[in-house]
């Protein structure tokens, strides 16, 4: 750390590499000064390769002894070794979800960060994003029983190391978990799509998620939709709450009861990006030297319900 700036290395600079190279740029105290990357992503996105020391190799980034932490934006099966290496470095990191794709691996995680007192966040970004955490307050406040409705995709994308159960479903679990609580009882789930075409190997699932107290979560994600979606319902007895992070009116109130005229109203939150969240986080943890595991223990969870998805598909 030099001058309280905090000097971060990215591992990976494909499209989401690039979005945080970009979201960078407009926060104080905090530098990308290294990437790691194949021949070329720069120049794709158009960022100037002068301004950053560039490596092939990731291990030879993590060795640089001036490096306060690491971003991980490869594709997802190279995350559990770059993650463990961060670890056994020292230093802090983000790490794109899924960890891996067996609770085995995401636990060794877990464990290795716990021992050495990390700071580890994984990019669940919708927990990051301001109308969620409004969302999230508004839940707690409100005393009565609820439902979640969500449904999230688009076509593609059709990644060759990962099904879209484990490329979407960590995020409306994520927040499934993160609004109703870790009492899960009961998971069902099903396929509504499947597609086994070479270049369009997809799916599109169903799962419903049982809590104490009968609540219920009913999840739709995949990639074989016609049109890009998510929208994330929490319904309470005479209003829905809707996440709608891809529209301009990120939350809203919308009545749901005969009694009432129908009506929607826009929830107002901060204009700060989910991205710009996650990374203020992350500085001051490292300006803290403050231990953060709680994102690892919510992945630990979401992999388990996504490995028990996946047993009841196949």
């Amino acid at each position: 750390m030099k001058n309280n700036c905090i000097n971060l290395g990215l591992i990976g600079a494909g499209v989401w590499g690039s979005n945080y190279i970009k979201t960078v740029q407009s926060i104080e105290g905090i530098e990308i000064v290294a990437i790691s990357t194949i021949s070329g992503e720069l120049k794709q996105h158009n960022f100037e390769i002068d301004n950053y020391k560039i490596y092939k190799n990731w291990k030879d980034l993590l060795s640089r002894e001036d490096i306060d932490g690491a971003i991980i934006a490869t594709p997802a099966s190279t995350h559990y070794e770059i993650t463990k290496d961060c670890i056994q470095f020292g230093l802090p990191c983000i790490i794109e979800k899924p960890i891996a794709s067996q609770l085995s691996k995401v636990q060794e995680i877990y464990d290795l960060a716990e021992k050495n007192k990390s700071i580890v966040l994984v990019n669940h970004i919708h927990l990051y994003h301001p109308a969620f955490n409004t969302l999230e307050k508004i839940s707690k406040e409100i005393k009565n029983n609820f439902s979640i409705n969500a449904i999230a995709g688009r076509y593609g994308p059709f990644r060759k190391d990962i099904r879209a159960l484990w490329d979407w479903g960590p995020h409306d679990i994520a927040m499934a978990i993160t609004i109703m609580g870790n009492n899960l009882k009961v998971i069902e789930a099903s396929y509504l799509a499947q597609s086994n075409e070479i270049f369009s190997k997809g799916e599109i699932i169903q799962t419903k998620l049982l809590f104490d107290n009968e609540k219920i979560a009913t999840l739709i994600f995949g990639n074989l939709m016609k049109n890009k979606i998510r929208n994330f319902d929490i319904k309470f007895d005479k209003s829905i709450f809707r996440y709608q992070p891809l529209l301009d009116t990120k939350l809203l109130k919308l009545s749901s009861s005969d009694e009432y005229p129908k009506s929607q109203t826009e929830i107002i939150t901060s204009d700060i990006s989910a991205m710009e969240n996650l990374l203020l986080k992350f500085r001051d943890l490292i300006q803290n030297k403050e231990e953060n595991l709680n994102d690892l223990k919510l992945a630990l969870k979401v992999t388990s319900v996504i490995e028990t998805i996946e047993y009841l598909l196949d």
